[in-house]
């Protein structure tokens, strides 16, 4: 009896101090850093301003690539005579510089000369015009745009798998969306260079045609370490084996019931209690200290959430998130999916598949839990299928690149650039953003975080 007074003590006390930090947050007091509508239009301003150096730069540096071999005079003289010979390489990067498989010899030139980079090119340094082949400048290609800090890294999947999304996330407008005027002038590039004609592009066909080029042994893959010594802590040999070689899409199932169990086993082994824990909001994840959380709680003060609309926690774990939600931050309509259920408060179910009808949720929030997803792409799509207009989503995720995948996880999401570029089919802004940079990130990683509003 005594150490369940003690044990309710402690959870009293630190509810208590939770309800104040939130409290605190929420005074009029406060002081206000600008509204939302400010942040929205300074962070578009400011990402739309480094999509327009990217593009120009990756420009820039593959027409390096292309007159580090031919001269300028060689270029043009094969571009008169382009549909007799099909000259590829020479087709694919007039399309680049211009964004027009068929513009003209004056626009071709003076794209060339807006870039000012003929003339830094000393003739000596040019190599035979034969040796740039269309295998060579599609590796160029994917060296300059499979940029590691603004790509999630997937288990299941390699970066030609994913080549589509990577390049049209690369190129993101001021509403959210992706900008085809650029991310097209790549993609067809490619298409051009596995020698197809932009009379057959099909979008969707390219990784096929990519793989087809570079063979199965390419190195566009992202870094799978060791996971077996962690998963048996959890999980039996044989099923570690499995789970280490199960691409999940095929068998959906079957990886939902191995994650139950090794999940189970996790929660069995774990050793702290309620009042031992931190709740992943006040944890202080953030470079920005309690950003999310602050941010989530001037939402609530402008009534863009309220205690009407209901709120998903994805992958809570414990039911602690879910009270924090309903009790300390006031959205009593909270409800968490996890691998398990609880009544009233978990609902069982798999989050690449949501038992949930479109347009349900006005807040979707998860901690370090699509780092578990096998298609963190069609995650973000269920995620934009629930959510309302105006809708929110909330994210704390853990990247550790030293080891990524982690063991127990799927997918690794590097920054917060790249996580919020996942969501690049829905139109967006940005409402807050924090890199989560720890000082030991090949032991623990970091912990990028944002807060997105979804659109119309």
């Amino acid at each position: 009896m005594l150490n369940t007074l003690k044990r309710q003590h402690k959870i009293n006390k630190k509810d208590r101090q939770i309800k104040m930090l939130v409290d605190a947050y929420a005074s009029p007091w406060t002081k206000k850093r600008g509204t939302f509508r400010d942040h929205e239009l300074t962070q578009a301003q400011r990402d739309g301003l480094n999509v327009k150096k990217r593009f120009e730069n990756d420009v820039a540096v593959l027409s390096q690539v292309v007159l580090t071999h031919f001269s300028a005079e060689y270029f043009l003289d094969k571009l008169k005579s382009l549909r007799e010979n099909n000259e590829v390489v020479i087709h694919a990067f007039q399309l680049i510089l211009t964004g027009d498989a068929l513009a003209s010899q004056t626009d071709v030139l003076t794209a060339l000369e807006g870039l000012n980079l003929a003339e830094e090119i000393e003739e000596d340094t040019q190599e035979e015009n034969t040796s740039l082949t269309p295998i060579r400048f599609i590796h160029a290609m994917l060296k300059q745009l499979l940029d590691p800090k603004l790509i999630v890294f997937q288990y299941d999947y390699d970066f030609i798998d994913d080549i589509v999304p990577i390049i049209e996330s690369r190129f993101i407008g001021e509403n959210g969306l992706t900008n085809p005027k650029q991310s097209q002038r790549f993609l067809k590039a490619l298409w051009i260079l596995c020698g197809r004609s932009l009379e057959t592009y099909e979008q969707k066909q390219l990784p096929q045609q990519l793989k087809e080029l570079l063979g199965s042994e390419h190195p566009y893959k992202p870094a799978r370490f060791e996971m077996r010594q962690e998963l048996e802590k959890y999980l039996p040999s044989n099923v570690v084996d499995e789970f280490v070689s199960l691409r999940c899409a095929d068998n959906p199932q079957r990886y939902v019931d191995i994650s139950t169990a090794l999940f189970r086993s996790v929660n069995e082994q774990a050793t702290d209690k309620y009042e031992e824990r931190d709740i992943s909001l006040i944890y202080g994840y953030e470079n920005n200290f309690h950003l999310t959380l602050r941010t989530l709680v001037r939402l609530i003060q402008e009534k863009r959430i309220t205690a009407e609309d209901e709120v998903l926690i994805l992958g809570p774990r414990y039911v602690d998130e879910v009270l924090f939600f309903r009790n300390i931050l006031g959205l009593p309509k909270t409800i968490g999916l996890d691998l398990r259920d609880e009544e009233g408060l978990l609902l069982k179910g798999d989050m690449h598949h949501m038992p949930f009808e479109n347009n349900r949720f006005k807040l979707v929030y998860g901690a370090s839990v699509i780092e578990y997803a096998y298609n963190i792409r069609q995650v973000v799509d269920e995620i934009a299928r629930v959510l309302k207009r105006p809708g929110y989503v909330a994210n704390i995720c853990r990247s550790n690149r030293s080891c990524s995948p982690s063991p127990t996880g799927r997918t690794d999401v590097g920054t917060s650039e790249a996580v919020t570029n996942l969501y690049y089919r829905y139109p967006h802004q940005i409402l807050a953003k924090d890199p989560g940079l720890t000082s030991k990130p090949d032991e623990i990683g970091n912990f990028p975080s944002y807060v997105l509003q979804l659109t119309e």
